[in-house]
């Protein structure tokens, strides 16, 4: 699921960015700000629950590059270890640094509109994605109206015409909501489904 829990950390990067097409739907954090969610995971193995905090940890210079480092720590689902992410904003999308060879790749194209379609690759896998629509969100305290929609579904990355064993297929949807950023998210893979929905954020 490590892809899964990478992609949500994007999500996030770019919910506390300073800059979009869609202004109303990112807010503007900084330094220690940080959202937290809710996790509840769905499998053979019975329903699990647990959270998870998303923290702007620091800001740090590589390579005559500014990026925002990203922490995730994860509490009460087996199997999930906490993450770090490095991630740079530009005026043409967001990168995501590769601290192996320090090469860097733009995993979200900028400006976003609704019909925006991009692919990137992640750990053998090719992730397509989709800014599908608006839609409204609904919390058993509150709706969100007119949330940015978001598909994304993952396919082995083919190497030399082969498939990669073990390969890996997935699909989730992400929600962003008007002046909050991410409230949701929905990720199935192999028969799992992880839903991950906001309890609170400072970066509103």
């Amino acid at each position: 699921m490590k892809l899964f829990f990478i992609f949500f950390l994007l999500v996030i990067f770019i919910s506390c960015s300073k800059k979009s097409t869609f202004s109303e739907y990112i807010p503007n954090c900084g330094v220690g700000s940080k959202s937290t969610y809710s996790v509840e995971m769905l499998s053979l193995m019975g329903k699990q629950t647990g959270q998870c905090i998303y923290r702007i940890d620091e800001e740090k210079v590589i390579d005559e590059k500014k990026y925002i480092k990203e922490i995730g720590i994860y509490t009460g689902i087996p199997g999930v270890s906490n993450e770090v992410n490095y991630f740079r904003y530009a005026q043409e999308g967001i990168y995501k640094l590769n601290e192996e060879d320090q090469s860097e790749q733009i995993i979200y194209p900028l400006p976003l509109e609704i019909g925006s379609t991009w692919t990137t690759k992640e750990t053998k896998t090719k992730i397509n994605y989709t800014v599908e629509k608006f839609e409204d969100v609904y919390f058993p305290d509150k709706t969100f109206e007119k949330c940015l929609k978001i598909v994304y579904e993952g396919k082995p990355l083919s190497i030399n015409g082969m498939i990669p064993y073990p390969s890996r297929e997935f699909n989730g949807i992400s929600y962003l909501a008007r002046g909050i950023g991410l409230i949701k998210n929905v990720h199935k893979e192999s028969g799992v489904v992880i839903e991950m929905t906001l309890i609170e954020s400072d970066c509103e």
